[in-house]
């Protein structure tokens, strides 16, 4: 008996092993060509952690497989690099140093309403707008923006920004919706406090949805930063209608049960279609005359292909000079790290930040980023 158990928990590592070395390669195994990848990708942390329990285990009771683990364990650890940012040392300093350029990228889910601020409704939309105060970058790049025009009783989210010093706003418009008493814009935006000296916009279209990459020059110390901005497709995991924002983590993982059939289908075609997404964005970014900040949404996680690609040799600003996991969005796992800066090698990253703030669904990332000497 002890013998078959043996033998049962051999068998049973090896098959977790072989589990364990496709996630390790995740970011190098396109989703085009094994779609399943996106599920290995984002396993990879928890896989991880199994294994090293596995490891510590089989020591116990059987030495060489308890070695032969552990050495499987290296292989995994670029992605486990990508996945947890280690600068001992780091704070956040509040305060901005001179010559710096702060950016702080959001995914504002729409601003969660339009109703005015002295309203209890608009109540969140006030907090949201004083974070961004509190924070004072000098450029917003934001996903799932929206902003209504027409109607005096709603309020402006691009007038509100105005008051704020963001004066110079670059938006989408991915999708106008004309209703009898307004007309709304969403999509990305770009916002600075000081003038634009070039813009440019990309379009993407998938299962009849638009989205676009936008980006805008800015000055710094007399040279131009290009900063660029997208939301990569979202896997509607569930009907639009459903969506929500109440209910914490176990609600949205009882919705995501309620619709588990469709899930995995959405989330391997969507991340195919993230493939496509990042290398256009790169070879767009890639031609840039100027040092790019690339800032977004890119529903999917640090050991996916789709991060690398679009990556590149740009520095990720939270891996350079963060801690921790960083998920930023808190609705399904601690481990969704799907919003990112990434700053071009000629900056030096001074610092970064998760905001975790449960005011959207996604936390902001806050990135201040200098000239290197």
């Amino acid at each position: 008996m002890k013998h078959f158990l043996k033998v049962c928990w051999i068998l049973f590592c090896s098959v977790f092993s072989v589990i364990f070395l496709i996630a390790a390669c995740s970011r190098f195994i396109p989703p085009a060509v094994f779609s399943y990848i996106i599920f290995f990708a984002i396993a990879f942390p928890y896989l991880f952690a199994a294994m090293i329990i596995l490891a510590v285990i089989s020591l116990f009771i059987h030495k060489k497989l308890g070695y032969v683990l552990l050495t499987l364990l290296v292989i995994g650890l670029y992605n486990l690099s990508q996945t947890i940012a280690v600068s001992p040392g780091s704070h956040w300093n509040a305060a901005k140093e001179r010559n710096t350029l702060r950016v702080l990228t959001w995914n504002v889910a729409d601003f969660i309403n339009a109703h005015p601020l002295s309203s209890h409704k608009g109540e969140t939309r006030k907090e949201m707008l004083e974070m961004i105060t509190g924070y004072n970058p000098n450029v917003l790049c934001l996903q799932e923006y929206n902003t209504l025009v027409g109607n005096p009783k709603l309020a402006s989210v691009r007038k509100e920004l105005d008051s704020l010093g963001y004066k110079y706003i670059l938006q989408s418009n991915d999708r106008i919706t004309k209703t009898p008493w307004a007309t709304l814009y969403q999509g990305v935006a770009i916002c600075s406090k000081t003038p634009f000296v070039d813009s440019g916009q990309i379009h993407f279209t998938y299962d009849g949805r638009n989205e676009s990459m936008l980006y805008a020059d800015v000055m710094l110390q007399g040279k131009r930063v290009r900063v660029a901005t997208a939301h990569l497709f979202s896997f509607f995991l569930f009907p639009e209608s459903d969506y929500g924002y109440d209910g914490g983590e176990r609600h949205m993982m009882k919705k995501l049960y309620s619709y588990k059939d469709n899930v995995q289908q959405r989330m391997r075609n969507t991340e195919v279609e993230h493939q496509r997404e990042a290398t256009i964005i790169r070879n767009v970014l890639d031609t840039s005359s100027y040092p790019v900040i690339y800032c977004g949404d890119m529903n999917t996680v640090p050991t996916s292909y789709p991060y690398r690609i679009l990556k590149g040799d740009r520095q990720d600003a939270f891996l350079k000079n963060g801690n921790g996991i960083g998920n930023t969005f808190y609705k399904i796992a601690p481990t969704l790290r799907i919003d990112v800066c990434f700053a071009d090698t000629a900056f030096e990253v001074l610092q970064c930040k998760v905001a975790e703030r449960k005011l959207s669904d996604h936390y902001a990332v806050v990135t201040d980023v200098c000239w290197k000497q």
